[in-house]
């Protein structure tokens, strides 16, 4: 059932005559690129004073650079930093390297900003600093949390610790779906203070026509012949590229296919993926490196379908511009961007850990390939829910919530559906 936003006056209209603005403060670990847009929209929430915290300008595994931020005040608290592998899977092992930080000086500078509400990006040393600052100056607390079951699964003893230490201690929680929202309630928490807010897209930068010319040349530059499937994403072995690659071999023992595969990203593993393909003889498949966002548009206008066979994903922003360009997808049991796709009608949904499975999927696809433009804008539409104004208003939703808790115990949680 879908639930009818009111704006915050609206919902109080007694925060219409506050004496100062609302202080909003909003901790995270950097300033990413597509989170920009976000932000630019909740500072200007009327009545409001909204000011972005983070840790460093960019973490190690990033290569965006953001170097326009206006529209919203930020500020870099002082921050400790250091590097933890972490490995999950039993059949197929992965070691993933996180950048985390300590930001000690989070809390000088919430007490001399004095919010009223404090977002706070993970279950992490960030939130816990958060949780002191709100018993010593008393402002409301909200987690953003992006986990799911299945990339919380491999978590240390430590980190469960600290989340049950947590969970009972912020007014409200945020998060992207519906499989955060059940990671969320395993924990303990009350379905009535989560709120699925949904991963912000730039639908107006993806709402937009690239001339068929654009799209042959690139087909041409890129050697790309029949249907083309498309990733764009990290080279890294949590994505599920060397699954893919894989099921790309037997997919293309079929004679009559005649398809391309071509694969966006940086990473890691790319020079294990150069070796897997030189060894299997794809000549199919295309290598493009890493593509700028401002390029991501025509380089999905000469793709047909997009492909992302993670192994452990939270919601990948990827998949969802994908769709907003007007792909129809084939999504992983393992990514809470899955709960976007509907089968058969926008997209596929597979276990790329089964190479059968992921084989189909991909030939479902070759199958449908005339049907796949109708696809893609079934796909569009399934993300229109995800716009930035849209996200902003589940936000402010979120934060009145928190801030008048005590005159609404009796009411849900917010849910995208």
């Amino acid at each position: 059932m879908s639930i009818q936003l009111e704006s915050p006056a609206a919902m109080n209209p007694s925060r219409t005559t506050k004496r100062r603005p609302l202080r909003v403060a909003l901790l995270t670990n950097e300033n990413t690129p597509y989170r920009v847009p976000l932000y630019r929209e909740l500072a200007a929430t009327p009545n409001w004073e909204f000011q972005v915290f983070t840790c460093t300008d960019r973490e190690f595994d990033r290569l965006w650079d953001v170097t326009e931020t206006s529209g919203f005040a930020t500020k870099k608290s002082y921050s400790f930093k250091y590097m933890r592998r972490q490995r999950f899977g039993n059949d197929q092992v992965c070691l993933v390297d996180k950048e985390v930080h300590l930001p000690i000086g989070i809390v000088p500078d919430l007490l001399k900003f004095r919010p009223d509400v404090v977002l706070s990006n993970e279950f992490g040393a960030r939130t816990m600093l958060a949780a002191l600052t709100a018993k010593l100056a008393g402002h409301k607390l909200i987690v953003y949390s992006e986990g799911t079951p299945h990339t919380e699964g491999s978590i240390s003893g430590s980190q469960k610790l600290l989340r049950r230490f947590l969970c009972g201690r912020p007014d409200a929680y945020i998060c992207n779906g519906r499989e955060s929202r059940e990671y969320l309630e395993t924990l303990g928490i009350s379905s009535n203070d989560i709120f699925e807010v949904g991963q912000a897209l730039d639908l107006e930068t993806f709402d937009h026509e690239v001339p068929e010319s654009d799209r042959d040349s690139l087909r041409a530059e890129w050697g790309v012949t029949g249907v083309c499937y498309l990733y764009v994403g990290q080279l890294i072995k949590f994505k599920g590229i060397a699954n893919l690659v894989q099921a790309w071999k037997v997919f293309c023992q079929d004679q009559a296919i005649d398809a391309t595969l071509v694969l966006a990203g940086a990473g890691s593993d790319r020079k294990f993926l150069e070796a897997e393909i030189a060894e299997a003889g794809l000549t199919n498949v295309k290598l493009l490196g890493f593509i700028p966002r401002q390029e991501l548009v025509t380089v999905c206008s000469a793709a047909d379908v997009f492909v992302f066979p993670t192994l452990k994903d939270c919601f990948s922003l990827a998949f969802e511009e994908a769709m907003a360009a007007g792909l129809p997808v084939i999504g992983s049991i393992y990514g809470g961007e899955s709960e976007l796709v509907e089968e058969g009608v926008n997209g596929w949904v597979c276990d790329p850990r089964d190479h059968n499975d992921l084989v189909q999927k991909l030939r479902l696809a070759w199958v449908a390939r005339e049907a796949l433009p109708l696809m893609g804008a079934q796909a569009r539409e399934s993300v229109a829910k995800m716009g930035i104004d849209k996200v902003a208003a589940r936000i402010r939703h979120a934060v009145e919530y928190a801030l008048d808790k005590s005159h609404k115990t009796a009411q849900r949680g917010q849910s995208l559906s």
